[in-house]
């Protein structure tokens, strides 16, 4: 599957990413800050929304090379000891002032295959991690889930080599024709149609009852690269 759950979804593709990427939307019309890629020098950077937290961290992470250092804070409901643990990864645990769960803090530096074997395993978490590996890079502005509803743009931003731009254009341009390119803008609008959920469940669990729920709908997506409009379709989804 992709790293990108936009284009998991575009391929009519569904996995837990995609799914999970939607849990916290309700019915309605949801237009998303940009998504900004811009080539600088010998590197790329990427600006994203809260929404690409996930996405970001996993794509510096297979992008490295062996070790990794990260600083992460890791909000749960569930406990992680277990996950974090077995990689011999020492924690903090804080408190999430008006919040649910708690913060799994951590700084460490960490081999490439154990991080992404851990990421997999935190896939159902906002997995907020600074990442440092030799010219790239993820910083987030903040290492805690934004205010609901406030704007996130430019929340996480990663940085890349030059050499790293088939793997940008495989992952965020993979509609459109383009080999080079000085700036791509990426614009989604999330139109939430219904909601499939059981309602059997909504009756024990109503937080776990809206965790499974699918979501139907379509995101409007545009592509601009170098100020040209290459793509603007709606996509039809059920995660």
């Amino acid at each position: 599957m992709a790293i990108n759950f936009i284009k998991t979804i575009s391929k009519g593709q569904k996995d837990q990413s995609a799914h999970n990427a939607f849990v916290r939307y309700g019915l309605g019309i949801f237009p998303k800050e940009d998504l900004i890629i811009k080539k600088i020098g010998k590197k790329y950077k990427i600006y994203g929304s809260f929404e690409y937290a996930n996405v970001l961290v996993n794509l510096i992470a297979a992008l490295s090379d062996d070790k990794i250092k990260v600083e992460a804070s890791i909000p749960s409901i569930k406990d992680l000891s277990p996950r974090l643990s077995s990689l011999g990864i020492e924690f903090e645990l804080d408190r999430r002032f008006g919040k649910s769960g708690k913060l799994y803090k951590f700084k460490t530096e960490i081999k490439k295959e154990d991080l992404i074997k851990l990421l997999g395993e935190l896939h159902d978490c906002y997995c907020l991690m600074n990442l440092t590996c030799g010219l790239r890079l993820v910083k987030f502005k903040k290492l805690e889930t934004p205010k609901l509803g406030g704007k996130t743009d430019k929340y996480v931003i990663a940085e890349l080599d030059i050499s790293d731009k088939d793997k940008i254009i495989e992952e965020f341009l993979f509609d459109v024709d383009t080999k080079e390119f000085a700036e791509a803008v990426i614009k989604h609008i999330y139109n939430i149609k219904k909601i499939n959920v059981d309602l059997k469940l909504v009756e024990k669990d109503a937080n776990e009852a809206r965790r499974l729920a699918t979501r139907q709908g379509t995101i409007k997506r545009t592509v601009i690269v170098d100020g040209k409009t290459l793509k603007d379709a709606d996509i039809s989804f059920e995660v």
